[in-house]
């Protein structure tokens, strides 16, 4: 480390420090400290507050982006998956649920979305909001972390029974990608379910049937894209691929599909 023109170097880059106010050749040559002040508080901070709800959005529109990628490249051989981290993956598929949570928590205390009286008097209260907020927590997590075993595990026997040319490890992150990409659709089709019914108003109606109904729709549509790209990928041979299709799409179809429906249903009726 050493400085170098007023300024200190730190693996290679300039980082500015105020060294460069001390040296007494540098008073009239700088801009003056008010107005480093004045740019700081007026440029500055609004610049990196719009920057960090720019990059918040981006993040998470950016991991639907690769959810879908997911489908259609399932492989972690491929680009972007062949140089992304599946534990950040993870993360922001937890974090997308929690925060639709939030959101949908502020709704129902504006009374902006269909809610009943005792249920928005609940929330107005902050020791009940954060003891709900927790239960909330802790019956996603139970959820997530029930689809993810499961999946994985099926993902082991798949490779097992099948012969598919990946080791265990890789194996083991494609199923949890997979659950991840579940988790997220999940997240999003609840969130717009719940803005527009609570459950005490489509209890028992038909309508409560067409929400797993059109859940296991959406899990059939997206394992049948899912099995054909992996199969594909993997060089499944013809009578494998066969096998494949009828038992993957079967399982996975009820897997998430139900899974996805207990999802939605819950948040409808929280």
């Amino acid at each position: 480390m050493q400085i170098e023109n007023s300024e200190l170097l730190v693996a290679d880059q300039h980082v500015d420090t105020n060294l460069e106010f001390l040296a007494e050749h540098t008073k009239e040559e700088k801009v003056s400290v008010l107005g480093h002040v004045f740019k700081s508080i007026f440029v500055e901070v609004p610049k990196d507050f719009f920057l960090g709800i720019g990059n918040f959005f981006r993040r998470y529109f950016r991991h639907y982006i690769e959810t879908f990628k997911f489908f259609n490249k399932p492989s972690l051989k491929v680009p972007p998956f062949d140089k992304k981290d599946f534990k950040e993956n993870t993360q922001h598929s937890f974090e997308i649920a929690l925060i639709f949570t939030a959101i949908l928590i502020f709704l129902i205390k504006q009374n902006a979305i269909p809610v009943n009286k005792e249920l928005q008097e609940q929330y107005g209260n902050d020791l009940i909001q954060m003891f709900m907020e927790f239960a909330i927590f802790l019956i996603f997590a139970v959820a997530y972390s029930s689809l993810i075993v499961l999946s994985v595990l099926s993902g082991r026997l798949i490779r097992y029974v099948f012969k598919v040319p990946v080791s265990r490890g890789e194996s083991d992150i494609l199923f949890a990608y997979l659950n991840n990409s579940f988790f997220s659709v999940s997240a999003l089709l609840a969130f717009f379910f719940r803005c527009s019914m609570q459950y005490e108003q489509i209890k028992g109606t038909g309508t409560e049937n067409s929400i797993i109904g059109f859940c296991l729709l959406v899990s059939l549509i997206l394992t049948v894209w899912w099995s054909i790209k992996f199969a594909g990928l993997n060089q499944l041979s013809t009578m494998k691929r066969l096998i494949f299709y009828v038992i993957s799409i079967a399982w996975f179809t009820i897997l998430f599909g139900l899974g996805m429906s207990a999802i939605c249903l819950f948040v409808i009726g929280s």
